[in-house]
């Protein structure tokens, strides 16, 4: 099951995890002890040392049942570099690329994707906004579109012609 449906099933947003996690790893000032004239800060270190400890992190607590991470989420200790940069309307994206196989047919492709996205929008977070760019189904359905209408342009044109050459 994917993570955006037991999302959806626990009814856990993105900004619950980004909350819970914010709270939970951070250090921060404990005071300050005086004895004999000294001084000594202490602090509290609050920060995660492994993805046990995240996987373990309570994300919400719905009806007295603590909604923890690894409940809709694998955690992973890793961490990859970026490979490259996507941004839309100014804010960081993910980009997916989906590339037809040679033989098959663009149009076809593109309406079971985006039949695909209407099927997978109920099951996804409100605020998530889904685009697509460089849609080549739709240049192809204009050139298809133009080559019809020139092709009806061309046999009217022959047949006046014709018409006009036999009289």
């Amino acid at each position: 099951m994917s993570t955006f449906l037991k999302c959806s099933l626990f009814q856990v947003s993105f900004g619950d995890i980004e909350n819970a996690v914010s709270s939970e790893n951070l250090t921060m000032s404990g005071g300050e002890i005086v004895s004999n004239d000294f001084k000594r800060a202490l602090r509290v270190v609050g920060q995660f040392t492994s993805a046990e400890q995240i996987q373990n992190l309570i994300v919400k607590s719905e009806n007295q049942r603590p909604i923890v991470l690894k409940d809709i989420a694998t955690v992973v200790d890793g961490y990859k570099d970026r490979s490259s940069y996507a941004r839309s309307d100014g804010l960081p994206v993910i980009s997916l690329d989906v590339i037809k196989r040679r033989g098959q047919n663009l149009l076809d492709a593109a309406d079971n994707i985006k039949k695909e996205i209407e099927i997978a929008k109920p099951n996804l977070p409100k605020d998530l906004k889904i685009s697509i760019f460089n849609d080549q189904s739709v240049n192809t359905r204009n050139e298809v579109n133009n080559l019809e209408n020139s092709i009806i342009s061309g046999v009217i044109l022959v047949t006046l012609i014709l018409l006009f050459s036999l009289v």
